[in-house]
């Protein structure tokens, strides 16, 4: 398990992964933090959780995972969010916005 908000966490499990098994092939960014309801309904805490995992945790494990790609000369980077439907997001400000 790794929690994408935590930079040190992060690079334990990126360190520990090529020191195991080499560096990494391919990341899939695929954590997510959901949110149904409006603006004027979500705590600024929880738009802090939904940005911090969704858009965050994507660049920092992607920006810890680039260096040990780019020195084997190759790798992939995916990143995925549910399949979800235009009209469920219609006023979900927050998750729209990561």
């Amino acid at each position: 398990q790794l929690d994408v908000r935590d930079d040190k966490n992060i690079s334990d499990a990126i360190d520990s992964t090529v020191r195991e098994l080499g560096p990494p092939a391919i990341l899939i960014n695929n954590a997510s933090a959901l949110w149904w309801k409006p603006i004027e309904q979500t705590p600024m805490e929880r738009y802090d959780l939904i940005m911090g995992i969704n858009a965050r945790g994507t660049f920092a494990t992607t920006a810890a995972c680039l260096p040990h790609m780019r020195e084997a000369g190759w790798g992939h980077v995916i990143s995925q969010s549910p399949p979800i439907t235009l009209d469920k997001l219609a006023g979900m400000t927050a998750y729209s916005m990561s």
